[in-house]
């Protein structure tokens, strides 16, 4: 989890529980990082639509 961006020392001490919650608050980032990416491509691809 270090690597996406929870401090070692968070991940090192944190129980059962804490760690899940590390993995979904990772989870939903990569989620949002990849619509936000697929938006993006989109938008060079297929343009806004206006004219």
């Amino acid at each position: 989890m270090a690597m996406h961006g929870i401090p070692l020392d968070l991940t090192m001490k944190a129980n059962r529980n804490q760690l899940n919650m590390y993995w979904e608050i990772v989870r939903r980032e990569e989620k949002q990082r990849f619509n936000m990416q697929a938006s993006a491509t989109g938008l060079g691809v297929w343009g806004d639509g206006k004219k």
